[in-house]
């Protein structure tokens, strides 16, 4: 199935098939293709500490926050991975979209205010966001769609490096 049972969103496999279709249009078109990372801050832990229905429930609950914010026909949002992380292609957007995009999935993370009883730097639930663009990684360079996802997880281990709850770019140190 291409739909995750717990969140109701695009699964990880349907994800990268979508990205590489998405990455070899926008390479014809000379248009701009962008990822998102977003991840739950201290996911596992509240999962160990609250239970898997629990942590089930909170993924649900962080994808109904995400998914109306993701709304594109050339966008899709997926769970990705395991462990409270979800992957968004966009379509037709350049970094200055995708970023401001990304900051406004972790606001709406923040937002929920719902708590995080293992977190040990907030009380409340928080992601932290990584985001890569295509314009940043070429396919002339010798990148591709997996490149770009590699991109904006760096981006994302760069948010949680900076103390988490944000949203940064992909290293340019490729």
């Amino acid at each position: 199935s291409a739909i995750d049972p717990v969140t109701g969103l695009h699964t990880q496999q349907y994800f990268q098939e979508f990205l590489e279709r998405e990455w070899r249009r926008a390479s014809r078109e000379q248009k701009s293709v962008s990822v998102i990372m977003v991840e739950v801050d201290h996911f596992r832990a509240f999962n160990e500490r609250q239970g898997k229905p629990e942590g089930d429930a909170c993924l649900k609950s962080v994808a109904d926050v995400l998914k109306p914010l993701v709304h594109r026909a050339a966008d899709v949002i997926a769970r990705y991975g395991g462990a409270g992380k979800f992957g968004i292609v966009l379509g037709a957007t350049d970094a200055k979209g995708a970023s401001m995009l990304a900051e406004r999935l972790r606001d709406a993370v923040e937002h929920m205010q719902r708590p995080n009883p293992a977190s040990p730097t907030t009380t409340i639930l928080t992601a932290s966001v990584g985001v890569a663009s295509r314009e940043e990684w070429k396919p002339e360079d010798g990148s591709s769609a997996a490149a770009l996802v590699q991109a904006a997880d760096r981006g994302l281990y760069e948010a949680k490096r900076a103390g988490r709850n944000c949203t940064r770019p992909a290293p340019q140190d490729r």
